[in-house]
């Protein structure tokens, strides 16, 4: 007789014991978690893309099928970063803390598992993305998570509820617990900001009235430098122009030109007032000065509108420390209007913009704009009448960002202008990046939200790196919206390496300086 032969008994899934809770700050937990000898595992960014039928019974059952792809930021040993599929079970109602099965494996083609998902029936409705720091202290994992517009978690992961509570206590994590899933969290968040979730990668941004304004791609990529080839010179990677500075301001015209150098310009000069030249010098020897004249009184005078001017430069970075009045207002229209510069206007280069309120119509250059709300706030009072009853304060602009962003680049693009939307094909690029948590950086028909960075980026000094790493970028070839967004995205990268050293807490400015290098050598590895 045959022998019967029965099915192999499959293993129960594992249980995820774990306690989530929502804190002000991750430095806390962070100090007490090296304070305590945990071991820092790795920090990454996580992007889990939720999957379910189209009548939703997965998430209605509390079930959770997602496909996670990681990129490494920073690790002690190597993290397998292959696609993983997961699969959870609902949550047991009588645990105190959340508990619930899971089962997941990695695949190595992306492909092969949306695939499957979609042969199944289910199909994309939701993207989490955040970036996770882990730690390993005793039997428990601490992740500490940081979800743009959501907020900041620290989950302990661990074996049974006894251990987990003891990590608790022992590192003295004060927030509040939630069991609410990062979907939850998610979907709330954006329900609240009036915001659709988007699942795949390239989505589009109405207008409130999408008869005025086309569709906006949002961009995921982030472009890369091309290699250098082994003959290369100075000449090859162009002349950054930083106009910056002025008594008192020396260190914002040096970080500027840093940022420059560190960005990869083959060569920077630096042009301040006469009198501040030496201090800058010394602060970045590895710039070329220019002297602007001052008169008795150490304000600029028109003779120094010629210096910038006649000076050989590829790209023109200007504003950090300058100072605001009539003297600076010149200089800052005199580069707007040359044709033959592509322009970095930063801090006092936009206050002394907001001073000339039809600068849209002055334009003749390539232009990147990179305010905080504040002076976005001032720029749009000025140039945007239309806007002006509105009231377009920096809370107003926080609040909804993106949609102002896009707004205010469609209007300075057309202002003034009989044919707008023919002039707009023809006009020299006009970029925003509009700085804070989840930088907007868009030129009006492209849409790129920053995901790096930290709150350590909130010092002085951090805006004027990212400006002079912004010019440097466009002085080697870079289209102005490429060089603004792997700037943008290099900037946070390289505070997020730093703060893993230093903290956000006493982040400077200098200590994003001594990672752009290290920024710029992991997202090459990750283009590869």
């Amino acid at each position: 007789m045959a022998k019967t032969v029965r099915p192999k008994k499959r293993p129960a899934p594992a249980n995820e014991i774990e306690l989530k809770l929502r804190v002000a700050s991750l430095a806390p937990t962070r100090r007490a978690l090296r304070q305590a000898g945990a071991t820092f595992l790795h920090t990454v960014v996580q992007t889990d893309h939720y999957v379910d039928t189209d009548d939703g019974k997965l998430r209605t059952g509390d079930v959770g099928v997602r496909v996670r792809l990681t990129r490494v930021i920073r690790s002690t040993s190597p993290v397998d970063n292959r696609p993983l599929l997961t699969w959870k079970g609902p949550a047991r109602p009588d645990a105190t803390f959340k508990s619930r099965p899971e089962v997941q494996t990695r695949l190595d083609d992306p492909a092969v598992i949306d695939h499957v998902l979609s042969a199944a029936g289910l199909t994309p409705t939701v993207t989490v993305e955040k970036r996770r720091e882990s730690w390993r202290l005793g039997p428990c994992t601490v992740e500490l998570d940081t979800l743009p517009h959501v907020g900041t978690f620290v989950e302990i992961e661990g074996p049974d509820e006894t251990a987990i509570e003891k990590i608790r206590r022992q590192l003295h994590i004060q927030g509040e617990p939630t069991r609410d899933h990062y979907v939850t969290l998610t979907l709330n968040a954006q329900n609240t900001k009036n915001r659709s979730v988007k699942a795949s990668p390239v989505c589009v941004v109405e207008d409130s009235d999408p008869t005025k304004r086309p569709h906006v791609e949002l961009v995921t990529a982030i472009p890369a430098l091309p290699k250098r080839k082994t003959d290369s010179h100075k000449g090859d990677f162009g002349h950054v122009l930083v106009v910056a500075g002025s008594t008192g301001l020396a260190g914002a015209c040096s970080l500027c030109a840093n940022g420059a150098l560190r960005g990869g310009a083959g060569l920077v000069t630096f042009a301040t007032p006469a009198n501040v030249q030496p201090t800058v010098a010394a602060l970045a020897p590895c710039a070329m000065s220019i002297p602007l004249a001052v008169d008795e009184h150490n304000t600029l005078t028109p003779a120094s509108v010629r210096q910038i001017m006649w000076a050989r430069a590829t790209v023109l970075a200007v504003g950090p420390g300058l100072g605001v009045g009539a003297p600076q207002q010149r200089l800052v229209q005199a580069c707007m209007e040359q044709s033959a510069k592509p322009l970095v206007l930063d801090a006092d280069g936009l206050n002394n913009l907001a001073a000339l309120a039809d600068w849209p119509t002055r334009r003749r250059c390539p232009i990147i704009l990179t305010p905080h709300p504040g002076e976005f706030a001032r720029l749009t009072r000025t140039t945007l009448p239309r806007r002006s009853e509105a009231k377009t304060e920096t809370h107003d602009t926080q609040s909804n960002r993106i949609e102002h962003a896009i707004a205010a680049v469609k209007e300075w693009q057309t202002s003034g202008r009989p044919n707008a939307s023919e002039r707009e094909r023809h006009d020299p690029p006009l970029v925003l990046v509009l700085k804070g948590a989840a930088t907007v950086v868009t030129d009006g028909r492209r849409l790129y939200v920053n995901r790096t960075g930290n709150p350590g980026l909130a010092t002085g000094g951090s805006g004027d790196v990212l400006t002079g790493l912004t010019a440097a970028l466009l002085a080697q070839g870079m289209t102005p919206f490429d060089a603004a967004v792997l700037a943008t995205h290099t900037h946070g990268l390289a505070a997020d390496l730093a703060v893993n050293d230093v903290g956000d807490v006493a982040l400077l400015a200098t200590d994003v300086l001594d990672y752009i290098g290290k920024a710029l050598r992991s997202e090459k590895k990750s283009n590869l």
